[in-house]
């Protein structure tokens, strides 16, 4: 149709304005492409820190902090690491070189769509931090719903889907309380860290999707 027609062409020529751009500032535009991302990096690194911290008056457990703290960290390090040896001058000047014909043969939607997925790339540690607090969060919230079923005599029938009527005796009873104050001893750490992780990555998508 003409409206596909015209969508098409607008973005051609988007395109080619966009190449020409990066061609002319491709040095430049490397350069605070790496900055942003040094900063964002670093900027991160110092939120993790904070969290160590005990902001705004939660009261972590102190040990799983700091060790939690302690992996993350060395995450971000091996991280910043991996990308010191593969994001060399020459890596950056490919890319740029690639977004330029990207957007000379393929168009400006195209180049977004290659932004996207270095962003995604560069941002893939945080995706997999972020899944993993959400499973430890999940964790919890199933133990929790467990020991109260438990310590109301009750049972969950995944084959039945319901919850049965069930006796437990005193060993059950109190493994099932010791269970229970670890759980509610971590919960807050736990929290902190899955909303945390949350929100960055939120942030990451909304910049994608802003493009």
């Amino acid at each position: 149709s003409v409206d596909d027609t015209a969508r098409t062409l607008f973005d051609i020529v988007l395109g080619l304005l966009v190449a020409w751009i990066l061609y002319d500032t491709k040095e430049s535009f490397v350069t605070s492409f790496r900055l942003s991302w040094s900063t964002f990096a670093q900027t991160l690194e110092n939120r993790v820190d904070w969290l160590e911290s005990f902001p705004i008056g939660f009261k972590l457990n102190v040990p799983l902090t700091h060790a939690m703290g302690e992996e993350i960290q060395r995450v971000l390090q091996y991280h910043d690491q991996a990308e010191e040896l593969l994001w060399t001058q020459e890596i950056q000047d490919a890319w740029a070189t690639s977004l330029c014909l990207t957007a000379t043969i393929f168009g400006f939607s195209a180049t977004i769509a290659v932004l996207m997925d270095t962003m995604w790339v560069a941002t893939l540690h945080l995706f997999l931090l972020q899944t993993f607090f959400r499973l430890m969060h999940r964790t919890q919230l199933y133990l929790l719903g467990a020991v109260g079923r438990l310590f109301r005599g009750k049972k969950r029938n995944p084959l039945r889907d319901r919850t049965d009527t069930m006796e437990h005796d005193a060993m059950q009873l109190l493994l099932g309380m010791i269970l229970c104050m670890i759980v509610v001893f971590l919960f807050t750490t736990i929290v902190v860290y899955y909303a945390f992780f949350t929100a960055v990555y939120l942030c990451v998508q909304t910049v994608a999707l802003c493009m």
